[in-house]
């Protein structure tokens, strides 16, 4: 048998979100998700695991995300004291590449805050 295979295919832009953030001084990084397969990837909605109260997460990636589109995540970290930064992940429910398996994105906070 020969053809051509379809599927669908999330990129991120990167793997691994870094806030930097100085004492009482919050901040925040975006990732960007690609769908560069050639049939839609249902998205749930994407959360945080751990991190603490000082991190929010908003989203445009909910849904169906089509083939060559995008969606974006902002991970905002909001005022932290000293010493005071737990980790996180970003959990994004997706039926690529395989059903059932969700991509998951450590988020990183950095800096003189932490």
């Amino acid at each position: 048998l020969a053809g051509t295979a379809v599927s669908p295919s999330l990129k991120l832009s990167s793997d691994e979100l870094q806030i930097n953030t100085l004492a009482g001084v919050g901040g925040q990084a975006t990732l960007t998700i690609s769908n560069g397969g050639s049939l839609a990837v249902n998205m749930g909605d994407p959360y945080l695991i751990g991190g603490g109260t000082a991190l929010t997460l908003t989203t445009t990636c909910k849904g169906s995300l089509a083939p060559g589109a995008s969606c974006t995540l902002t991970v905002t970290n909001g005022v932290t004291p000293v010493g005071s930064c737990p980790p996180a992940v970003v959990d994004i429910p997706d039926d690529a590449p395989v059903p059932g398996s969700n991509q998951q994105v450590p988020v990183a906070l950095e800096g003189a805050g932490c």
